[in-house]
């Protein structure tokens, strides 16, 4: 199975994500939703497991809690996970 997912905006409320830290954001956001997906088993992944996604364009995730300390590959886990929980409502 191959899945393609493209993210074309991305809205955290509240935080302060500098320009020169949306990189490591990003790639830390891919890392954790790529393990996710593949930690599913392939008799789990069918079309009705990502079906929302499908159909609806715009994932509504859960809210997370992310203090100022956080740096930004500590938040793309967060926001990874959040990401692939919405896509498995």
């Amino acid at each position: 199975m191959s899945i393609n997912l493209h993210i074309e905006t991305l809205v955290l409320d509240g935080i302060d994500i500098q320009a020169h830290q949306t990189q490591t954001l990003s790639a830390a956001l891919t890392a954790a939703l790529e393990t996710k997906l593949r930690e599913q088993l392939p008799c789990q992944a069918s079309t009705e497991t990502l079906l929302p996604f499908t159909s609806n364009p715009y994932i509504k995730t859960y809210p997370i809690s992310i203090n100022r300390s956080q740096n930004a590959s500590s938040i793309g886990e967060r926001v990874g996970d959040a990401v692939y929980w919405g896509i498995r409502k």
